[in-house]
């Protein structure tokens, strides 16, 4: 699977080639009250539900606000209606994180507002050497879509599709951070997305 990093400005490709300093940013950097470009209501928001559909808990959700909220197996008798084992797990986690794609296209630079791209020829290496620096392993994935209210660093809204979003995700850092690029990791592929 082939691995590519849109940039904010064409002059960032250089670091990434030859490398040298970036910053990492923390998820919630791509909070937002609504969905645009980058930008998304449920960034943070680690949430598994089963057994019941999610308006049948909302009450609770609202009461708890941002607090972490875990039911494990019991019956819920809501509005008369019951709901048997079930497993509800709701929290935000904030992580560091590197945000790629598993597609070339213009479209998706554009939606981004992003102006160049390079392609991640050596990803493994990559992985380690920020993990390495961080000190902390990084855990990375293709994220999935999901018309469903679950969501995890990994499994996003059906609203993002368009994405097609591969992340790196360290867990229990809890600021932003500048980490050094190897050299030899990516090779400049702006001009393939004319």
């Amino acid at each position: 699977m082939k691995i590519y990093l849109y940039l904010e400005k064409k002059e960032y490709v250089n670091t990434w080639i030859n490398g040298g300093k970036v910053p990492l940013k923390l998820a919630s950097t791509y909070l937002s009250e609504e969905r645009r470009g980058i930008y998304t209501p449920d960034e943070v928001l680690q949430q598994s539900l089963t057994n019941a559909p999610l308006n049948a808990i909302q009450a609770i959700a609202e009461l708890s606000g941002n607090a972490e909220m875990i039911i494990d197996g019991p019956t819920l008798i809501i509005n008369n209606e019951v709901y048997q084992n079930v497993q509800y797990s709701r929290f935000h986690e904030d992580s560091l994180i590197l945000c790629m794609s598993t597609k070339l296209d213009k479209s998706i630079a554009e939606k981004m507002n992003k102006k160049g791209c390079v392609e991640i020829t050596n990803f493994d290496k990559l992985q380690k050497e920020l993990s390495k620096q961080i000190g902390t392993l990084g855990i990375s994935n293709k994220c999935e879509y999901t018309t469903s209210d679950n969501r995890n660093h990994f499994l996003k809204s059906s609203f993002d599709n368009w994405q097609e979003e591969y992340r790196i995700i360290w867990k229990g850092v809890n600021n932003s951070l500048d980490v050094i690029i190897p050299k030899g990791i990516a090779e400049d592929v702006s001009n393939l997305m004319s």
